[in-house]
């Protein structure tokens, strides 16, 4: 913005107009609101160092001469310049009588004031200074308000609301870039979820299968016992027999040793 504000000065001291000043700005890629704040800011500068220019000068007028000599001399009253009596008439001058010391004291003359009136009374520097300062803050509200043409305010107008419409388009491809985003997340996770589905499905079918094979296995066994069980019931009485058989030759032969 100090940069803008600077280059806004430079033109405005090269005797450049507000139109030339925008163009000149804008080809260089400086933003319309940039370009308004700094005139702007140029007028209110220059109006308020005109304000101070001017009160400096109201300070340095020259001031009002006091009439205090004039006064003086007239509350003062003239001097007689008086000569050294002899020696002889020092004693008569000094033991006068009474009146000749009223004829000889000096009365004061009195001098007409109005003669000395001053001039200058004439001059109201508090009316002159309010009737000048009213000036300068007529002045300065005018120089304030930047005078600029329908065509530059429509421009700039133009320009604040691309730059809004820029900033919410923004704000747009962002929101849909976030849901083309979700969307795919959402797909793949539900192709995850259908392979998982088809896993759990190819374990439960092998797993109904093993317990099928079980089940017939253990029928298989059964069976298989049953039959183990026929055929000792068949095998138990043929050993009975050959057990007794045994015993009975072992009891025989045992005899026949101890005769």
């Amino acid at each position: 913005m100090a940069g803008v504000l600077e280059e806004v000065k430079r033109m405005q001291s090269q005797g450049l107009a507000e139109n030339d000043i925008v163009k000149a700005l804008r080809e260089r890629g400086t933003s319309h609101r940039e370009i308004l704040e700094a005139l702007s800011q140029s007028k209110i500068k220059a109006a308020v160092e005109q304000v101070d220019d001017d009160e400096q000068a109201n300070q340095n007028y020259p001031s009002v001469p006091s009439p205090t000599g004039q006064e003086t001399l007239a509350q003062e009253p003239p001097k007689r310049n008086l000569a050294p009596a002899p020696a002889g008439m020092q004693q008569s001058i000094m033991t006068p009588p009474s009146s000749n010391l009223e004829e000889i004291s000096p009365q004061p003359e009195s001098y007409p004031s109005e003669n000395y009136q001053p001039e200058y009374q004439s001059y109201a520097p508090q009316d002159q200074y309010a009737n000048t300062s009213n000036q300068y803050s007529t002045d300065y509200s005018n120089t304030y308000q930047p005078n600029l043409s329908s065509d530059i305010v429509s421009e700039i107008s133009e320009q604040i609301v691309s730059e809004k419409m820029a900033e919410i388009r923004k704000g747009v491809e962002k929101i849909l870039d976030f849901k083309t985003h979700m969307e795919s997340k959402v797909e793949t996770l539900s192709d995850r979820l259908q392979r998982i589905e088809k896993i759990i499905d190819t374990l439960q079918s092998s797993v109904l299968r093993k317990v099928g094979d079980y089940v017939t296995n253990v029928d298989d066994i059964k069976k298989e016992l049953i039959e183990t069980q026929k055929t000792f019931s068949k095998m138990l009485p043929e050993l009975k027999k050959h057990d007794s058989k045994q015993t009975i030759h072992k009891k025989s032969s045992k005899k026949k040793s101890s005769k």
